[in-house]
C-alpha cells in the first residue's frame, strides 16, 4: 500500500484540527444554551416570588407594619428592568400608583382618626372635671340638707335647698348623658374605620342629634361661667366631629374605591405575569428542544469523525517512520543555520533589554502623569477630576440601592483674597495646606476632601445613616477652624462659608456641585462662617437671579433702560430748583422691575458700571436739553447717583468730563451723590477723588445723610456741596421731637458750614409746614411729584407747579 504524500497528510491534519475545534465550539454553545434555560427559568421564579412578596408586603404596609413600601413596586421594576414586557412593567406601574394613592388615604385616615380621638379625650377630662365639680357640691348641699332636718328652722330655706340639689342632680345626669354620647359618637368614628362607609351615617347623626339634645339641657340647667365655656366647646367639638365624620365618610369611600381598583390591577397584574411566564416557558421549551437537536447533531459528527480516524490511523503510522527521517535531515540543517544566527540573536536580544527598560521609565511617567491629572498639586488632595469621577460611583450606587446615602459639602474661605494681599501668597499657600489637612482630619476614612481650585474645598461624605450625620460634620469643621492657626509666625482664624446639598437623586455630578456652591453662596451672604443646606428654592432663586442678569445685561446694551426724573422744589418760592436721575427698567414679560431687586444685582454682577454710564449719559443730555430750552436767566441742576463701584472707578473723572463735553453741559449744573459709607470706607482715596471731580466743577451732594458714621472733622474736611436728609427722618418728623430737634441740628450745622440741604421723602403737608419753619430751603418728595418720564417732566417745566399750599 502506498503511503501518502506530504499534501495528504497535512489535510488530514487540518480536517482533524477543524473537527476539534467544531467539538470544543459545540460544547460551548451546549453551554451557553444549558445556562442560558437556567437564566430563564430563574428569572420566572424570582419574578413570581417578588409578586407574592409584594402583596404581603402591601398587606402589612395597609396595616401599618411597615413603612418602606411605596419603593416595593420600584424595586420590583429596577431588579426586573428590561427583563419584563411592556404591558407588565405598565401594569406593575399602574399597581403601584394605585397603592400608593391608598397607603396615603389610610395613613390620613388614621391621622384624622387619632385628632378626633384625642379631641375626644381632652373633651371627655373637661366634662369629667365638670361633673366632680357638680357633684362636690351636690354632696355639700346634701350635708346641708341633713343639717337642716336635724334643726329645722326655715321651711323656705329647706325649699330653696331641695331645688337647688334638684338642679345639681340634673346637671350630673345631663353631663352623664353627654359623656355617654361622645363614647357613643367615638364608637360610630371605630365602625366606619373598621366596617367602612355603609349604614354608619344614620347611626352618626342619631348620636348626635343625642349629644346635641345633652347640650342644650345642660345649658337649661347650667348658669357656672365654667359651665357656659364647656358648653361653647362642646357645640364646637360637635361641629368638628360633624366635619371629620363628613370626611372620613369620603374617604372612606374613596379607600373602598382604591382597594377595589388595587384588586383589579392585582387580578389584571396575575394575568398578565401568568401570560408572561407561559410565553418563557414556552420559550425555555423550544430552546431545550433545540439543544437536544444540536447534541443529537454533534453525537453523530464525533461518530463519522472516529470512524475516519480509524481508517486513516494505518496509513499514519506507516508515514511516522518516514517523517521521522525526514525530520532528523532537516534537524542537521537547522543546526547549520543556528550557527550562523548566533550573532543575529545576541543583538535582538540586547534590543529587547533595551526596550523593556524604556517601558518601565514609560510606566513610572504615566504613573506620575496619573497622580497629576487626579491630584491637586499644593494640597496633594484629590482635585475636581477625581471628585467628580467619586462622586460619579456615588450616583450608581444610590441608582442601585435606594438606601444608599450621600452628600457633598462645599467650603469656601471667607477674606481669604485679604490673607493673601497682606501677608503674600506663600502665606496663602499654607493657610490652604493647612486648612486642607484640617478637613481631612473631620472626616472619615472612606469620605473624599478635594481641592477644587483657588480657596475653594469640597467634601463627598458617603454611605450615611441620617442627615444628622452631614450637619455633625459641618458642625465639627467649622469647631475645628475656628481655633487660631500659626502660619509662618502670624496667628490667623480662618473662616468658611459653607453649602449642603444632601443626597441629591437623579442628578449629575456637576449639577450636584452647583447645587452645593448656590447654597454655599447663599450662606455667604448672611456672613462669614456660616453654612445652608440646598434647597430647590435656592436653585429656582439662583435660575431667576441669572436669567435676569442676562436680561439685565440685554437691557442695558440694547439701552432698554429709562432714566426717570425726581424734582427738587424750592420751598418757600414754590419753583422748580432741579431734579434727580433714577433709573427704570421695565421688562417685556415681568412689568415694571423695582430698582431695589435690579441695583443690587447689577452691583453684584459688576453690570452697575455700564448701568452708570448710560444713567449719566441720558441724565447730563437732557438737563442740557432743558436748560437750553429756560435760557441764561434760570438753570436746574441735575443730581446723579454714584455707586460704590463707580466711585471707585478709576476712570470716573474722564467719564464725568465726557459726557459734559458731549452733551454740552455746564459742569455746576451736574451734581453727583454719594453716601457716607463710600466715604468711610477709605478716606483717602475718597477724597483725591472728590477733589478731582471738584476741579471739573461739579457740584457733589452727601446722599442718605444720618444714616452713616461720619464724624463732624470728615464733614468739613469733605469738599461737599449738599447734604440730603434721610427719608427715614422726615417720615418720623411730625412725631417725634428728637427727631425734629435732629433735622433742626442738620439744618444749623449746615448753614455755618456753608453746605446746601435737601429734605427727602416729603410726602404730606404737615412735613412741609414744619421744614419750612426749620428753614429748610430744597425738598423732594410724593408730595410735589412722584419721579417723571422725560416727556412728563418736559410738561412739568413748562407748565410749572401751581403754588404750594402750606398748612
Amino acid at each position: 500500500m502506498p503511503l501518502p504524500s506530504i499534501g495528504t497528510r497535512l489535510y488530514q491534519l487540518v480536517v482533524l484540527m477543524c473537527l476539534l475545534v467544531g467539538l470544543a465550539i459545540s460544547m460551548l454553545v451546549l453551554k451557553r444554551v444549558d445556562s442560558h434555560i437556567q437564566e430563564r427559568t430563574q428569572e420566572a421564579l424570582r419574578l413570581d416570588k417578588a409578586l407574592s412578596s409584594l402583596d404581603a408586603d402591601e398587606e402589612a404596609a395597609l396595616r401599618g407594619e411597615t413603612l418602606a413600601m411605596p419603593s416595593g413596586h420600584l424595586r420590583v421594576s429596577e431588579n426586573f428592568k428590561g427583563q419584563l414586557t411592556p404591558e407588565v412593567e405598565q401594569m406593575l406601574a399602574t399597581r403601584g400608583a394605585v397603592f400608593d394613592q391608598l397607603l396615603t388615604l389610610t395613613r390620613r385616615m388614621e391621622d384624622e382618626h387619632t385628632r378626633v380621638f384625642s379631641k375626644l379625650l381632652d373633651i371627655t377630662d373637661a366634662i369629667r372635671y365638670i361633673h366632680q365639680h357638680h357633684a362636690a357640691y351636690l354632696q355639700n348641699l346634701v350635708n346641708r340638707e341633713a343639717i337642716s332636718v336635724a334643726s329645722p328652722s326655715d321651711r323656705d330655706s329647706r325649699r330653696r335647698l331641695n331645688e337647688s340639689a334638684n338642679t345639681e342632680l340634673s346637671i350630673i345626669r345631663e353631663s352623664l348623658n353627654i359623656y355617654t354620647s361622645l363614647f357613643d359618637i367615638h364608637a360610630v368614628f371605630f365602625k366606619l374605620q373598621q366596617a367602612g362607609p355603609e349604614g354608619v351615617g344614620e347611626l352618626f347623626h342619631k348620636h348626635m342629634a343625642r349629644f346635641n339634645a345633652s347640650i342644650s339641657s345642660f345649658e337649661d340647667y347650667s348658669l357656672d361661667a365654667q359651665d357656659g365655656l364647656l358648653i361653647e366647646e362642646l357645640l364646637l367639638t360637635g361641629k368638628n366631629f360633624e366635619q371629620s365624620f363628613s370626611g372620613l365618610v369620603e374617604m372612606a369611600r374613596e379607600r373602598v374605591r382604591l382597594l377595589r381598583q388595587l384588586a383589579e390591577s392585582k387580578a389584571a397584574l396575575n394575568v398578565t405575569t401568568l401570560k408572561f411566564l407561559a410565553e418563557q416557558d414556552a420559550e425555555v421549551r423550544k430552546a431545550q428542544l433545540r439543544s437536544d437537536i444540536l447534541q443529537t447533531t454533534f453525537i453523530a459528527v464525533i461518530m463519522v469523525f472516529a470512524v475516519l480516524f480509524i481508517a486513516y490511523c494505518s496509513q499514519l503510522s506507516k508515514a511516522v517512520k518516514r517523517i521521522a527521517s525526514e525530520a532528523h535531515m532537516l534537524q542537521k540543517d537547522l543546526g547549520h543555520r543556528v550557527d550562523a544566527d548566533s550573532a543575529w540573536f545576541d543583538e535582538f536580544q540586547a534590543v529587547f533589554i533595551t526596550f523593556n527598560t524604556m517601558a518601565g521609565t514609560l510606566g513610572s511617567q504615566m504613573g506620575q502623569l496619573t497622580s497629576l491629572a487626579f491630584n491637586d498639586t499644593l494640597t496633594g488632595l484629590p482635585n475636581r477630576t477625581h471628585l467628580l469621577h467619586r462622586l460619579e460611583i456615588a450616583i450608581i450606587a444610590s441608582r442601585k440601592n435606594p438606601d444608599y446615602f450621600f452628600a457633598v459639602v462645599f467650603l469656601d474661605l471667607d477674606r481669604f483674597k485679604i490673607i493673601n494681599d497682606s501677608l503674600g501668597h506663600e502665606c496663602g499657600d499654607e493657610v490652604l495646606k493647612t486648612f486642607g489637612r484640617t478637613l481631612g482630619e473631620c472626616v472619615r476614612d472612606g469620605d473624599t476632601v478635594a481641592r477644587l481650585g483657588g480657596d475653594e474645598f469640597a467634601i463627598l461624605l458617603e454611605n450615611l445613616r441620617t442627615r444628622r450625620e452631614v450637619i455633625q460634620v459641618v458642625k465639627r469643621i467649622r469647631a475645628r477652624i475656628s481655633k487660631r492657626i500659626s502660619v509662618s509666625g502670624f496667628g490667623l482664624i480662618v473662616q468658611a462659608s459653607i453649602g449642603i446639598s444632601i443626597n441629591p437623586k437623579g442628578q449629575k455630578p456637576e449639577d450636584i456641585l452647583r447645587d452645593a456652591d448656590i447654597a454655599m453662596y447663599d450662606a455667604k451672604k448672611k456672613g462669614a462662617g456660616k453654612f445652608k443646606v440646598y434647597t430647590p428654592r435656592l436653585g429656582e432663586q439662583a435660575l431667576r437671579v441669572l436669567n435676569m442678569e442676562l436680561d439685565l445685561r440685554q437691557a442695558i446694551e440694547r439701552l432698554e433702560i429709562e432714566v426717570y426724573f425726581q424734582p427738587i422744589m424750592e420751598l418757600e418760592t414754590g419753583r422748580l430748583h432741579g431734579f434727580e436721575a433714577l433709573a427704570r427698567w421695565r421688562h417685556p414679560d415681568h412689568g415694571a422691575i423695582p430698582p431695589s431687586k435690579f441695583i443690587p444685582l447689577a452691583e453684584e454682577t459688576g453690570l452697575i458700571l455700564p448701568l452708570g454710564r448710560l444713567v449719566l449719559a441720558r441724565a447730563c443730555g437732557y438737563a442740557a436739553r432743558w436748560n437750553r430750552a429756560l435760557g441764561p436767566g434760570q438753570s436746574l441742576i441735575v443730581h446723579v447717583n454714584l455707586s460704590p463701584k463707580q466711585f471707585c472707578n478709576a476712570g470716573l473723572v474722564q467719564e464725568v468730563a465726557r459726557e459734559l463735553n458731549a452733551n454740552g453741559l455746564a459742569a455746576h449744573l451736574l451734581n453727583l451723590e454719594i453716601t457716607e459709607t463710600m466715604l468711610m470706607a477709605s478716606t483717602i482715596n475718597a477724597l483725591s477723588i472728590m477733589n478731582r471731580l471738584k476741579d471739573l466743577g461739579v457740584g457733589l451732594s452727601l446722599d442718605d445723610f444720618g444714616t452713616g458714621y461720619s464724624s463732624l472733622g470728615n464733614l468739613r474736611d469733605f469738599p461737599v456741596d449738599t447734604f440730603k436728609i434721610d427719608r427715614s427722618f422726615i417720615t418720623r418728623l411730625c412725631h417725634d421731637k428728637k427727631t425734629e430737634d435732629m433735622v433742626q441740628l442738620v439744618l444749623a450745622m449746615s448753614r455755618t458750614l456753608g453746605k446746601e440741604v435737601v429734605a427727602e421723602g416729603v410726602e404730606n403737608a404737615g412735613q412741609v409746614a414744619l421744614l419750612l419753619s426749620l428753614g429748610c430751603r430744597l425738598v423732594q418728595g410724593f408730595y410735589f411729584s412722584r419721579p417723571l418720564s422725560p416727556q412728563d417732566m418736559d410738561a412739568f417745566i413748562e407748565f410749572g407747579v401751581p403754588q404750594l399750599q402750606m398748612a
